[in-house]
């Protein structure tokens, strides 16, 4: 889709253009866009010479999603993700092969997928990092996070360590229960309140 005219370097003109993947940095020639010629951007068409050579699309799929979740409206995460402010930083927005090396670089790994640090934080590297199931479900808006002997821990979590029902941690905290040995005494209604960030 056209958006504006960008330059004109006579005798060409370009236009800025948006991408069906979501880039709206895609510049192109008037000429190469009446001739059909340049229908997408050079992501995509990057994208496609990868699958061509039949190298692993995961890196891929998982960079098409991240941009459809922050710049296309139709995408049904896009209300969690784009709708809230949430972008993708220039560099992995506008370059599919800036993204592939952060990710080769940092971590990833077939059984991992992409996590932001902080969930109202930007997909961006010093935001992002590659993460078990365990690890995303304990990274999400609605966790409730417990700070105890200089750590910080969700609900989840110290439940586990402390071989504790989540709901019983949950029930006292409801409660308003203020002593941290709720976390190691389950006989105890203690309450957390005041650990609660």
């Amino acid at each position: 889709m056209v958006i504006e005219r960008a330059y004109t370097n006579r005798p060409q003109t370009y236009w800025k253009c948006e991408c069906d993947c979501g880039n709206k940095e895609f510049i192109t020639q008037a000429a190469a866009l009446v001739s059909g010629k340049s229908q997408r951007c050079m992501n995509c068409k990057y994208l496609d010479k990868r699958k061509h050579l039949h190298t692993d699309k995961r890196i891929f799929n998982t960079w098409q999603h991240m941009i459809s979740r922050c710049f296309v409206e139709k995408t049904k995460a896009y209300k969690h993700y784009g709708g809230r402010g949430i972008t993708v930083c220039k560099e992995w927005r506008t370059s599919v092969k800036n993204f592939e090396d952060w990710a080769l670089q940092n971590g990833y790994a077939d059984n991992l997928s992409i996590d932001r640090i902080d969930v109202n934080g930007n997909y961006e590297p010093s935001n992002c990092r590659w993460a078990t199931n365990k690890e995303q479900a304990n990274n999400k808006r609605k966790s409730k996070y417990i700070v105890y002997d200089g750590r910080k821990q969700t609900v989840t979590e110290w439940a586990r360590e402390y071989g504790m029902p989540e709901a019983t941690i949950r029930y006292r905290m409801k409660k308003g229960v203020t002593e941290p040995d709720i976390l190691f005494n389950k006989n105890r209604l203690p309450s957390l309140e005041k650990y609660i960030n």
